[in-house]
């Protein structure tokens, strides 16, 4: 099952590779390194993104079956409407990568067969290629909307526990003030329940900080491949107007 997995990944990778070995025999070495940094950072996108799955669904069950004397219940069930959600999210960015990964590999294709059948003139249109970047863009705006909420999650996991602690202090020294006893300050403790709470978020919110420089590393790669298609067009309308017309003259 394994190689079969690892098989399946290397193929979605063939026509790109095989677009790649064209434009380097074309001497279009720029636009060769853009369209094979563009897969790299994509399959480190996906690899980033099936790992913050993994988590979140282990997450997921863990929340279910937590002690509610860990925890208070109102925290708890939060914890997994916002994790359930995060996890929706994650299936929606992983259909948006689908697709991403998809239109880059048929784009390569068509380019690949084109070359075969009309020549090396036919790797002018790879500036169809940087047309993924709409759906790059997409998923960009995606993953910051999913940092955003992982933030406003740890956010309510330290107000809770700001709030407890201080409901909690001011309690103890109730008590002590009703035996006669002076106010006493209270120090944080060093590890808390709420920092265990906390941690699966953070490490969330630092894997989708990477998927974040992934793509746009990747939309990077995208635009400067436009860039190059670009500056070649207009050095190729320069050469035009540069050539002069040959015109016939009177034999003597």
């Amino acid at each position: 099952m394994g190689a079969t997995v690892k098989k399946k990944k290397s193929d979605e990778m063939k026509a790109v590779l095989e677009l790649v070995k064209l434009l380097e025999q074309s001497q279009k070495q720029a636009q060769a390194v853009n369209v094979l940094t563009m897969a790299v950072y994509t399959k480190q996108l996906e690899e980033k993104l099936d790992t913050a799955l993994q988590e979140i669904s282990s997450l997921k069950s863990q929340l279910e079956e937590m002690n509610q004397e860990y925890e208070p219940e109102s925290l708890t069930q939060y914890l997994k409407e916002t994790t359930g959600e995060m996890k929706e999210h994650y299936h929606d960015m992983k259909k948006q990568l689908t697709e991403i990964k998809a239109e880059m590999n048929e784009k390569a294709k068509e380019l690949v067969i084109a070359v075969k059948q009309k020549g090396k003139q036919a790797l002018n249109r790879i500036s169809e290629f940087f047309k993924i970047g709409e759906k790059l863009e997409k998923f960009h705006d995606k993953t910051k909307l999913q940092i955003k909420k992982v933030e406003n999650t740890i956010e309510r996991i330290d107000a809770f526990e700001n709030g407890m602690r201080k409901a909690g202090q001011e309690a103890a020294n109730a008590m002590r003030a009703i035996t006669g006893k002076e106010k006493k300050e209270y120090l944080e403790e060093k590890v808390s329940k709420m920092s265990i709470v906390k941690k699966p978020y953070l490490e969330q919110k630092e894997h989708l900080e990477k998927m974040l420089n992934f793509t746009e590393s990747a939309l990077e790669k995208c635009n400067k491949l436009s860039e190059d298609v670009d500056l070649q067009n207009t050095k190729q309308m320069k050469d035009d107007e540069n050539v002069v017309p040959f015109k016939k003259g009177k034999r003597r």
